[in-house]
């Protein structure tokens, strides 16, 4: 269920004139507790806080606002369009692209530092998926049974 807190006309003055928008909160949960728009707005802070300092660690020279600008102008496509099942793997990509752009023209990175910085943890990653995998399938020529234990315990 959502439900809209407040909705609020935006005026903002410029040289040609006023430019009229509207910001609304909505809060969307379970109505048992489980809120999703805090949970949601909070960790894209804790996100932002996380690639900032890897950011720091590559060398960039931008602030933390720049850094979380980046991260939801990134998000976009994928809020949008992520929903679509197929189409999610290629928003999925155009966000990392639109990530490796931004942060090479915000902090001040070259491309090759800017790509190294976002595909060394996703290769990591990677990398830990495939080492999980082939652990599994040892566990399992090891001892065939015991997939069929545990699918009896848990009934």
């Amino acid at each position: 269920k959502d439900r809209l807190v407040s909705i609020q006309r935006v005026t903002k003055v410029t040289k040609g004139g006023r430019t009229f928008s509207f910001s609304a909160i909505v809060v969307v949960g379970n109505e048992s507790g489980v809120v999703g728009y805090g949970l949601g707005l909070g960790l894209s802070f804790v996100w932002a806080g996380i690639l900032h300092v890897w950011i720091l660690i590559f060398g960039g020279k931008g602030d933390y606002t720049k850094t979380y600008q980046l991260i939801v102008y990134a998000r976009t496509p994928r809020y949008i369009f992520g929903w679509f099942p197929i189409i999610s793997y290629i928003v999925w990509i155009y966000d990392l692209i639109l990530l490796i752009i931004g942060t090479e023209k915000v902090h001040e990175l070259s491309r090759l530092r800017a790509i190294l910085m976002y595909v060394i943890p996703v290769a990591l990653l990677f990398i830990f998926y495939v080492l999980i995998f082939i652990i599994v399938i040892i566990v399992l020529k090891a001892n065939p049974d015991i997939l069929k234990d545990i699918i009896a315990a848990q009934v």
